[in-house]
């Protein structure tokens, strides 16, 4: 116990335990977890509760932490609030501006710890303040494994290269002229609501979201809102990857603006352009799409989400993805910029992902890191409750997109799928492609190369042949990436599906090794070949 720093010590109400109960400001440190019950974190701290018996074997006098059971300030409606005042208007934090509405019981961290009325607050204090409201009763682990770090080398994925391959200028410029043609994205407008949250609901059901969900934000109409994919292995929360942006704007109105190419249409683009480049994919992971809202109120909509992830349990693969004003060229740069909070579990191991996948697929992205968790945006959540995530951004400045524009005359579609690109393959690497559907692969079926893979449900690949004009079986050949054949699969007629086999993972006496294999052959002296990663 003597490696705790007791900062303060003061006496809360009658709690659960017999006599009185105290509430102890400690440093953050693991195995706080096992000794109290944890009420409230903040960035370094974290307050817990102790009872008498507790304060007693460390030595301390019951006298020193009496405080009154009630609030002085008769009338008011007390609970207990962790004061977040805006730092521009409070630069220096005054107790006596909060005690006039409560008992101010300590400030650390660029907070206010005190019992008090949230109405008298918001309302009558002379500077902006967010409240968070304190529960007496235990809050999930913070220090339990929020994220899942992604290990060893980066090995090319063909399915993640056919992703990027697939990613559109085109497309990205239409789904940010979308987003511009609505008139108002600001939280507290009616457009929000009535058009860029169903818009965000159909573009996630056409790109083969299994659901959709909105999150509900307190004093908001606005939600933010989620398309899920869901993982092969484990259809559910409790192990995802995820990409998001907010897109509600910074300003409340005007009638010639459409609100904003950079703050936040490009962000948007990034998890829209994702969602559809990986529609036709089957993933290992369950993978979360998410337009966080109500950003430029407080981040509110990404508290959610956070609050969300901690209530499932879910832990998040590799690290988030998340963008804000991506699409800014950075200048002289070619490269777009992701930062990590590197305090948090796996972060370092995530900055190193970031930066080993944009070289193996080629991709340009500079990597930063930083140790404090402090950062404007719907980042900001993520790195303060334990969850690894990355920023996504370009260059400074922006601009809004007027109704007289063009799309193309403001903003370089080009570059915007460039820059989205690194977080997209990030992504597709941690979720893990497992193999296509079987919409990608009739596609596959009548293009030019005749030969589809589907991973089917009992882990084997089907291999089939769109040709139904060959003989009544058709043999194809395994190869390893350094061209050594390893097995064959005789494929016979499915009807006018053409020819149809399966390959069991075997060469012709054992299981092969995880890796790169190529299945080739050849239909009227014409070679063709499909690559596939077996992951197993």
């Amino acid at each position: 116990m003597k490696k705790y720093l007791f900062l303060l010590f003061f006496l809360l109400v009658q709690f659960s335990w017999a006599g009185n109960s105290f509430l102890i400001r400690l440093e953050r440190d693991e195995s706080i977890t096992e000794k109290f019950q944890i009420v409230h974190l903040s960035q370094r701290h974290c307050l817990v509760m102790a009872n008498e018996a507790d304060m007693l074997k460390l030595g301390w006098s019951n006298r020193s932490f009496k405080l009154l059971e009630t609030n002085p300030a008769e009338g008011y409606r007390c609970e207990y609030f962790a004061v977040y005042p805006n730092r521009d208007e409070c630069p220096n934090i005054d107790p006596v501006l909060f005690a006039r509405y409560g008992t101010v019981l300590d400030i650390f961290d660029n907070q206010v710890i005190m019992k008090g009325d949230a109405e008298q607050l918001l309302l009558n204090t002379t500077c902006a303040v967010e409240l968070a409201q304190i529960s007496l009763t235990a809050r999930l682990n913070p220090y339990r494994k929020s994220t899942i770090p992604k290990r060893g080398p980066v090995q090319v994925d063909p399915l993640i290269e056919q992703m990027l391959a697939n990613m559109s200028p085109d497309s990205c410029a239409r789904l940010l002229r979308d987003l511009c043609e609505i008139r108002n994205r600001y939280a507290s407008d009616r457009y929000n609501i009535e058009e860029v949250v169903p818009y965000l609901e159909r573009k996630f059901m056409e790109y083969n979201c299994d659901t959709t969900f909105r999150l509900p934000v307190s004093g908001y109409q606005a939600p933010a809102v989620v398309g899920a994919r869901w993982g092969y292995d484990e259809p559910s929360l409790a192990k995802v990857c995820i990409i998001g942006a907010h897109p509600d704007n910074i300003c409340p109105g005007g009638d010639d603006r459409h609100q904003g190419a950079y703050d936040n249409g490009c962000g948007c683009v990034g998890f829209l352009e994702a969602a559809r480049v990986m529609k036709d994919y089957t993933f290992r992971y369950t993978v979360l799409y998410v337009g966080f809202n109500c950003e430029e109120r407080g981040l509110k909509g990404s508290y959610e989400f956070i609050e969300m992830l901690e209530d499932e349990g879910s832990e998040i693969v590799g690290g988030a993805v998340t963008y804000d004003m991506v699409g800014i060229s950075p200048g002289n740069s070619s490269s777009i910029s992701h930062t990590v909070c590197s305090a948090n579990p796996g972060g370092r191991e995530f900055a190193e992902r970031i930066e080993s996948v944009g070289n193996a697929y080629k991709l340009f992205v500079r990597v930063n890191t930083q140790s404090g968790t402090n950062i404007p945006t719907d980042t900001k959540n993520f790195w303060e409750n334990g969850f690894v995530a990355s920023i996504g951004r370009g260059g400074t400045g922006g601009k809004y997109h007027t109704e007289a524009d063009s799309i193309n005359s403001t903003f370089d579609s080009t570059w915007l799928a460039k820059a989205i690109a690194p977080g997209i393959a990030v992504l597709a690497d941690c979720a893990e492609p497992l193999g296509v559907t079987e919409n990608l692969a009739k596609q596959t079926a009548r293009s030019s190369n005749p030969v589809s893979i589907i991973l089917n449900p009992s882990g084997y690949l089907t291999i089939t042949l769109s040709d139904v004009k060959l003989p009544s079986e058709k043999t194809v050949s395994i190869f390893v990436l350094s061209g050594r054949q390893i097995t064959t699969v005789t494929l016979k007629k499915s009807g006018d599906a053409g020819y149809r086999g399966i390959w069991n993972y075997r060469d012709s006496r054992n299981a092969v090794s995880p890796g790169l294999y190529i299945i080739s052959g050849t239909i009227q002296d014409k070679r063709f070949q499909e690559k596939v990663v077996i992951k197993r």
